[in-house]
């Protein structure tokens, strides 16, 4: 498990890295230009296809607790809940945590809330029955004043590397 996690944390710090650029570009409404041959992004709807089209899930929040500002289709994918739901029932994704990991998820909260970037790998039961595995990077973006004014995450399902590991 552990050295899954190294090896998934690598690719994901990869992809945090690329998404914290892009996401505080977007919010300072600044044109994105690839090359200079290429023409710059509409940029929300441009990262909306970004994000929709990757098997990761990508959420955003106005607080950990707040209302979702964006989830992507790979979360709902991953979830197996629409994202619909998601944006009317705000503890409808906690709700599939399993017993087990939820003062794990809880304590993950709590950092988050205080400004710290969390990572953690916790079981999730899924509407359909299935037991999936999720690693989730949680960033918390800090105002001029350093308090927390959004939250956004990253998450991959890790239940096929889970399943190979055990095998």
């Amino acid at each position: 498990e552990q050295q899954l996690a190294q090896h998934v944390d690598m690719k994901q710090e990869e992809i945090k890295a690329q998404i914290e650029r892009d996401v505080q570009t977007n919010f300072k409404n600044e044109a994105v230009t690839l090359t200079s041959n290429t023409p710059p992004f509409d940029e929300l709807d441009d990262y909306k296809y970004i994000f929709d089209n990757v098997s990761a899930g990508i959420w955003m929040r106005a607080s950990m607790d707040g209302p979702f500002i964006y989830t992507s289709k790979g979360l709902e994918a991953i979830l197996g809940i629409p994202t619909n739901t998601l944006y009317d029932n705000q503890e409808a994704w906690f709700e599939l945590v399993q017993q087990n990991y939820i003062e794990d998820v809880v304590n993950a909260k709590k950092r988050v809330v205080s400004g710290e970037k969390q990572q953690i790998f916790y079981g999730i039961h899924c509407p359909d029955g299935t037991e999936k595995w999720l690693l989730e990077q949680i960033i918390p973006r800090k105002d001029k004043h350093g308090h927390v004014s959004n939250v956004f995450g990253l998450v991959l399902d890790l239940t096929r590397e889970v399943s190979l590991e055990n095998e």
